[in-house]
């Protein structure tokens, strides 16, 4: 019902329609993402963004590229996977010998 009142353009009845349903922990992401549109249109980012954040918190496959765009920088950044650090190998010519060679090197 929220979105038909958001689609006729009845921005305030939905608003009251989808904070009454965001307000349990267990909201819906499209109730969220309703919510987070709102929020947008009516000039709150940062809210908005928190209501996306709460959507890839609980929803890992919901999809909505244009919110996720229009929010842009008001988002955090996603944690990009850890990759195990690579092994640095030691410099040409340093095979850590004994101490002839540390002379070597500095001549």
């Amino acid at each position: 019902m929220a979105a038909t009142f958001f689609q006729q353009g009845s921005d305030n009845l939905a608003l009251v329609l989808v904070e009454s349903i965001t307000k349990t922990a267990a909201a819906p992401a499209r109730a969220l993402a309703l919510h987070a549109r709102l929020a947008l249109k009516a000039g709150e980012p940062r809210l908005a963004a928190q209501l996306f954040s709460r959507i890839r918190e609980s929803d890992t496959s919901f999809s909505a590229p244009e919110l996720e765009q229009a929010l842009g920088n008001y988002l955090p950044r996603r944690p990009s996977p850890s990759l195990p650090p690579k092994a640095i190998p030691p410099p040409a010519g340093r095979g850590g010998g004994g101490a002839g060679e540390a002379g070597a090197d500095l001549r």
